[in-house]
């Protein structure tokens, strides 16, 4: 019986390292019509193909990738891609090609990478976002929204600015001046207000 699912329906995602966005992917996958036989590691003993070991020599299941992003033994998206890709790798060397279960393997593959590359296609925006002077049409736009979060949502653009030394810890009440701020705080400022209305 399938043990997969024991932390797939938590309200809240587990806290890994890397994009959250990757649990998404992962859970997408997993509740596909073609997953059922990538849930779980290979029982070779009873599907009957006692040499399965022999041959693959890095196995890999999403059940056993859901368990290392809830322990969160994931310190890359790259490592996370790696063990996601080693599942089909895995049966397209010990299946036959143009298999079930080679075809439904390519299917969730082509599903994996589609979304994987969304993820990596924004992570590198943002990285040349972040690399970019912001300009003054931004910076007025940054202070509108941040006028606009509640304040709770407020309490996090205090805690960037505060992890960056520029106010004491202690106070309670800050000014934000936008015009005083490096870009690299301005920046953080900008991803963490947006992830806030997103």
């Amino acid at each position: 019986q399938s043990t997969w699912g024991l932390h797939s329906d938590m309200a809240v995602k587990p806290e890994m390292s890397i994009n959250p966005k990757c649990w998404d992917i992962l859970q997408k996958i997993a509740k596909h019509k073609f997953a059922g036989p990538f849930l779980e590691p290979v029982d070779a003993e009873a599907l009957g193909i006692p040499d399965y070991f022999q041959v693959i020599k890095h196995p890999m299941d999403l059940g056993t990738i859901e368990d290392k992003c809830m322990n969160n033994r994931y310190k890359t998206e790259d490592d996370f891609a790696a063990d996601v890709r080693q599942v089909f790798t895995n049966c397209r060397t010990y299946n036959q090609p143009g298999s079930d279960i080679v075809m439904h393997a390519d299917a969730l593959s082509e599903l994996f990478e589609r979304d994987f590359a969304a993820i990596k296609s924004k992570k590198r925006k943002r990285e040349e976002t972040a690399e970019r002077p912001i300009g003054r049409a931004e910076k007025r736009k940054l202070c509108e929204d941040i006028t606009k979060l509640s304040g709770e949502m407020l309490a996090g653009v205090v805690e960037i600015i505060q992890r960056r030394n520029m106010v004491p810890k202690e106070s309670l009440e800050i000014e934000v001046n936008v015009d005083e701020l490096d870009n690299e705080t301005l920046r953080e400022l900008e991803a963490y207000v947006s992830s806030t209305v997103a």
